[in-house]
């Protein structure tokens, strides 16, 4: 789904890929109801890339692709909330930053995809692998280390765009 968004995107160039596999069980716990689930698996995939062109160009082109592709923006998370912050410099009428947006669109049957971007400076998320426990089953991660990238391909780059998608391919329901 994304190689078929990004071929249709030329102000993205792909410089790297992660990704995560995980399985749950579902929780029990009697003060609460319990989850929907005796256990869940799902994935995610997250791919990196290069802007290169001013940068709510580029995410104009996502957008265009993405509906190109019959995906459907989620609300709150469109185009025009970004466009909005672009217009306003990030700033609120008192001068405070706002919050990032970020693009969202939901692909019936393989989930929800999302658009985010990251500055050179903006705080780096921590990708470290975690040490499956219970109710986690599974943890397969292979992450990327986003200061290789902004000290390797991204050199010289103000932006990072990054699009995530993920799905439950595994589900097993409690017995009724």
């Amino acid at each position: 789904m994304i190689a078929d968004l990004v071929e249709r995107t030329p102000a993205l160039r792909p410089i790297a890929m992660s990704t995560s596999d995980a399985c749950h069980a579902g929780d029990t716990n009697g003060l609460y109801p319990h989850d929907s689930y005796r256990l869940r698996c799902s994935w995610g995939e997250t791919r990196y890339f290069a802007v290169r062109a001013e940068l709510l160009d580029a995410l104009r082109q996502v957008d265009a692709a993405a509906r190109q592709a019959g995906l459907l923006p989620v609300s709150g998370e469109a185009l025009d909330g970004v466009e909005f912050y672009f217009a306003t410099n990030g700033l609120t009428e008192d001068g405070l930053p706002q919050p990032t947006p970020t693009l969202a669109y939901v692909a019936v049957g393989y989930g929800r995809l999302s658009v985010r971007w990251s500055g050179v400076s903006d705080a780096r998320p921590n990708d470290t692998p975690v040490e499956p426990r219970w109710p986690m089953v599974l943890q397969d991660d292979h992450p990327v280390d986003l200061d290789a990238l902004w000290n390797g391909p991204l050199r010289g780059q103000q932006y990072l765009v990054t699009i995530t998608t993920g799905m439950t391919y595994h589900e097993v329901p409690w017995a009724s």
